[in-house]
Formats: C-alpha cells, sequence, structure tokens
C-alpha cells in the first residue's frame, strides 16, 4: 500500500527504456525510503514521477507471472552493496569496467537483468556473463516489488527486504531480553 515513484538519477537518460530509477517509497505521506532499482521484465512501462501503489512485494512479476531468478539475485545484490565495480574490473581482458553512476553501466546492468529474466533482449554482456559463472544460490534478500496503478500492473522492480533469518534472530534476542528482565523484574 505504500507509493513510489520512479524517476532517471542524474541527468541522463536511458536508451533502452529501463532502468537504474531513483525510487521514492512513501508511506502517508512521509518518505520511507529512497534507492536505486532496475525493472524486471521489458513489456511493462511507468511515466517517471508519477506516484503508483506497491501492489505487494514478491519472488515473481504480476503480468506473466516469471519467477526472479538467482542470477539477477545475484547482480542486483553485488550492485546495491556496491561490490559490482569490484567484480567487474577482474576481467581478464582489462576492458570492462561498471561505473556506478554511468549510464552505459547502467543500460549493462539493465540488458543483463532482462536477458537473465528471459526477456530475450538479445545482449549476453559481461554481467550477464560474470551472473552465469556465480555460485551464488538462493534470491538472498531481493525481491520484486509489484507496482500497479488501480488494478493495472506497471513495471516491475528490484528491491532488497530484511532477510527472514535476520528477523528470525531479532526476534530471539526481543524474546531473550523480555524473559531476562520479566526474571529481574519479578525477583
Amino acid at each position: 500500500g505504500d507509493t513510489i515513484k520512479l524517476t532517471y538519477p542524474g541527468t541522463f537518460g536511458h536508451a533502452n527504456g529501463g532502468g537504474e530509477f531513483e525510487a521514492t517509497v512513501k508511506r502517508d505521506g512521509s518518505i520511507i525510503d529512497t534507492f536505486r532499482t532496475f525493472c524486471v521484465e521489458t513489456g511493462e512501462h511507468i511515466s517517471l514521477g508519477t506516484e503508483y501503489t506497491v501492489g505487494a512485494i514478491s519472488t515473481t512479476t504480476r503480468n506473466s507471472n516469471v519467477e526472479l531468478t538467482h542470477f539477477t539475485a545475484y547482480l542486483y545484490s553485488m550492485y546495491r552493496a556496491g561490490t559490482l565495480d569490484e567484480l567487474t574490473q577482474a576481467d581478464s581482458d582489462n576492458t570492462t569496467v561498471f561505473q556506478y553512476d554511468d549510464k552505459d553501466s547502467a543500460n549493462a546492468l539493465q540488458a543483463a537483468i532482462w536477458e537473465l529474466q528471459g526477456q530475450s533482449y538479445g545482449e549476453k554482456n559481461y554481467l550477464y556473463h560474470l551472473a552465469m559463472g556465480t555460485t551464488w544460490t538462493g534470491l538472498g534478500n531481493v525481491r520484486v516489488m509489484n507496482i500497479v496503478d488501480g488494478l493495472t500492473a506497471k513495471q516491475d522492480q528490484l528491491t532488497l527486504v530484511s532477510e527472514p533469518a535476520t528477523l528470525l534472530l531479532s526476534g530471539l534476542g526481543l524474546i531473550f531480553v523480555g524473559v531476562f528482565f520479566r526474571r529481574k523484574f519479578i525477583k
């Protein structure tokens, strides 16, 4: 039920019509998060600067019910952690360098995501090959944010969520603290 507005960061647009997007998420009119994201499918569209509703956060796209791949999750996780630069600079031919705020790099990452999601974008670039060579398994904390305008599905975006294991450990810690203080209070 939160609202989201997507814009292009900086002054450049993207030739391929996808991300890198700057997402601004609001709840009850107040900004609760801003982050960079990429779209998951080529066939869905948004209007930049328009507020949409977050319909759900899941592991699949809303329109075509396509599962998020662990390859896409790997790339997006490395991108958000800021380590994608380091991984791509180690390319053996020393010609491939990912620059976080670079239009060409953003387009390359978007193209790789579409290809890894089975969108047949036709560009199996260096980031695509980097992902295909990973031993990463599972989705980690990467999910698909299903964006809607009323009942109409809009361009699904990648996002990070709190990992279930982290939430479980936090919950157990709170229970322990509660039991500890309860025993101390009763004595």
